[in-house]
């Protein structure tokens, strides 16, 4: 990812609309595992700590995060998570130290996803439940995910082929973010069309920040489409929700 993208990222207000949408999708995808019971739990890519905090407030108060950066551990400890610096595919844990563990946006940038799942895999307790969040849609794969250090967007069929392949049974994969579907492609289409296949240039960014009134209104939308999408599965959306349970 550019550096200045990464900077962007921890400077966006922590209930920026995209992610709380990714967040609240991520809570009531984990509400429909049956028997749910998790006493720990480790977000991998935890950045700044602000999902891990969700899952503390959720889980209670034996969540760890890990991440490559070592200013965004710093920034997750301040949070009051504790943190790990790891490489994303080789976490320093124990085996079957956990019973959730999560990676948000995290395994689109690796070149081997399968070897990150497995690990995770290693990671869980028997039953243990894994949940990733992906963007979704290869034939959307553009400069933006050039940008992001992106190697793959990834099909329902796909997110659920790799989570298998590590070992997993997976239970779901849902769409999220489905309103943004269409505004997302034609704005990529458009800039795809302006770079001409060249690099994007420096400072290039999708990132919005809407006015709190706004910004409000958006999150009440999340709520409202995580809500449906947790009763019925949405036919499209911009990303991918996947639950993974390791077998007993």
């Amino acid at each position: 990812m550019r550096e200045y993208l990464i900077k962007e990222l921890g400077e966006l207000p922590e209930d920026y609309w995209w992610f709380y949408g990714k967040w609240v999708h991520c809570l009531e995808q984990l509400k429909k595992v049956k028997g749910l019971d998790v006493k720990s739990v480790l977000d991998i890519g935890c950045g700044g700590g602000q999902w891990a905090m969700h899952l503390k407030n959720e889980f209670g108060k034996h969540v760890y995060g890990a991440d490559l950066s070592f200013t965004s551990v710093e920034a997750a400890m301040r949070n009051g998570i504790k943190c790990a610096v790891s490489d994303a595919d080789s976490s320093p844990f124990q085996d079957k130290s956990f019973d959730l563990v999560t990676a948000l946006d995290v395994i689109e940038h690796l070149e081997d996803d399968i070897a990150f799942l497995r690990d995770a895999h290693r990671l869980l307790r028997p039953g243990g439940i894994a949940l990733i969040h992906v963007p979704a849609n290869p034939n959307m794969y553009s400069y933006w995910d050039r940008i992001h250090g992106h190697y793959r967007r990834y099909s329902k069929r796909g997110l659920e082929a790799a989570i298998n392949r590590a070992g997993f049974s997976c239970l779901n994969v849902s769409y999220s973010h489905s309103a943004l579907l269409f505004p997302a492609l034609g704005v990529r289409l458009l800039r795809n069309a302006q770079f001409k296949g060249e690099s994007a240039p420096e400072g290039t960014s999708e990132h919005v920040v809407l006015p709190p009134a706004i910004n409000s209104l958006a999150k009440l939308y999340y709520r409202c489409e995580a809500k449906l999408n947790a009763a019925v599965d949405l036919p499209f959306g911009l990303s991918l929700v996947a639950i993974g349970q390791k077998q007993i």
